[in-house]
């Protein structure tokens, strides 16, 4: 669709001619429109109103046909729409479900922490799973504050293998896990129950913990 004016300010969109080919129209119509955004409360309001209608040379004015193609242009957006909300459902899903990167990285103290390439709300639902797979057992968490207590009780030497990463040397025992927002990012810092962060070599041995455990696709 081709504009011919967008004014974020006023939430508006102007669109230039659009043309609609229909089979049974030798000559297809075309039509402009005024697209306006407003809010009720809750409820965002979408008012279309059409600004100009022809056919080849022809003005078209009779309303039967402003409101036909006021209500194609209606349907092309709220299909826009939905393709919109169905890619970014997919994409989350595919997060969800899928493989996600860890890296190391620094907090803006300069202490370490682990950096998980995927959203806040995903990593926050793929934890549990992801801890446990690294000996760790939840406790309280608080979404909201973005954070977990967790008691690390190790695994085997075999289970480390199988993870295909050697058995980290922290110490078992209690921590919290602190879990920060980084819009399209998340950071993990554990912090033991004497208030101190990992050191940054125990922390890029969780890295490489952690990455084993979020590159186990859930099914």
């Amino acid at each position: 669709m081709a504009l011919a004016k967008s004014d974020a300010g006023q939430k508006q969109i102007v669109t230039d001619w659009i043309t609609w080919t229909r089979a049974d129209e030798n000559v297809p119509f075309q039509s402009r429109h005024n697209l306006a955004i407003s809010q009720s409360g809750n409820v965002v309001i979408l008012t279309i109103t059409n600004t100009g209608l022809r056919q080849g040379e022809n003005e078209i004015s009779d309303p039967m046909e402003v409101k036909r193609y006021n209500t194609l242009l209606l349907n092309e957006v709220v299909d826009g729409l939905n393709r919109m909300r169905n890619l970014s459902e997919n994409s989350a899903t595919s997060n969800l479900q899928g493989i996600i990167d860890v890296q190391t990285g620094s907090d803006n103290a300069g202490l370490p922490v682990i950096i998980v390439r995927a959203p806040f709300d995903v990593v926050w639902d793929r934890l549990p799973i992801a801890l446990e797979s690294v000996g760790m057992k939840m406790g309280d968490r608080t979404r909201s504050k973005g954070s977990i207590e967790v008691t690390y009780k190790g695994l085997s030497s075999a289970s480390w293998s199988t993870l295909g990463v050697d058995k980290p040397t922290i110490n078992e025992g209690d921590y919290k896990l602190q879990v920060g927002d980084l819009n399209n990012r998340s950071s993990l810092q554990f912090i033991s129950d004497k208030g101190k962060p990992l050191t940054q070599s125990e922390n890029d041995q969780m890295v490489a913990a952690m990455k084993a455990a979020f590159s186990k696709p859930i099914k």
